[in-house]
């Protein structure tokens, strides 16, 4: 079943189209954004298991990153994204021995536009293999919107190696006042901590 997105942007690149549809041969041909947020886990056990290393050799080697931009990250976008709490909706599911990581990056600028919608393709020994977004730059496979997914993934999946067991139901739990959203605790850690640094219980 394709997604309104790939039926809609089919009839702007054709190359992009194809592209698409090999990345989603990784996964049996399911288009992620027709997954309901219903069908994921947003549990803490559902957190593909990605490193720092991991994250930092997909966006260096995909992308427009350097090594010496990744060094001071606090000063890239994504990772404004991320300390400012516009990442939303985070879930996964296994596909044919894939993980599939789906998110949603609020705009910074505009609170009441779409959400941009992100998904990533993470093996089950951490690989990266691929991701998209539905910004602009998103069919580049790199994004900030995807460097902000994958390392709100990163932590939530060191948050739950160094969780106590009393500590683990409440690692993902939603802020009061966003009742509407599946948004984690553990991105508000990011945001009110200068270090990111687990709560106490």
């Amino acid at each position: 079943m394709q997604s309104e997105y790939l039926k809609t942007f089919l009839l702007e690149s054709p190359d992009v189209e194809e592209r698409y549809k090999t990345k989603l041969g990784l996964i049996n041909n399911v288009d992620p954004f027709t997954l309901n947020i219903r069908d994921l886990d947003n549990s803490i056990h559902g957190v593909p298991p990605v490193t720092n290393m991991d994250i930092v050799s997909y966006l260096v080697l995909t992308s427009y990153y350097t090594k010496e931009q990744m060094k001071c990250y606090k000063s890239l976008q994504w990772y404004k994204y991320l300390e400012s709490g516009l990442i939303v909706d985070v879930g996964t599911k296994e596909v044919n021995g894939f993980f599939v990581l789906l998110g949603k990056v609020k705009h910074s600028l505009r609170p009441k536009a779409k959400p941009l919608e992100v998904w990533c393709i993470i093996t089950k020994d951490e690989a990266i293999s691929t991701a998209h977004c539905t910004c602009m730059a998103g069919s580049a496979e790199v994004c900030s919107h995807v460097g902000a997914l994958l390392f709100a993934a990163e932590y939530a999946n060191r948050r739950r190696e160094e969780a106590s067991c009393t500590d683990v139901l409440n690692a993902w739990m939603m802020p009061s006042g966003s009742s509407n959203i599946r948004f984690t605790e553990m991105l508000l850690d990011i945001r009110n901590a200068s270090t990111i640094k687990s709560k106490p219980v």
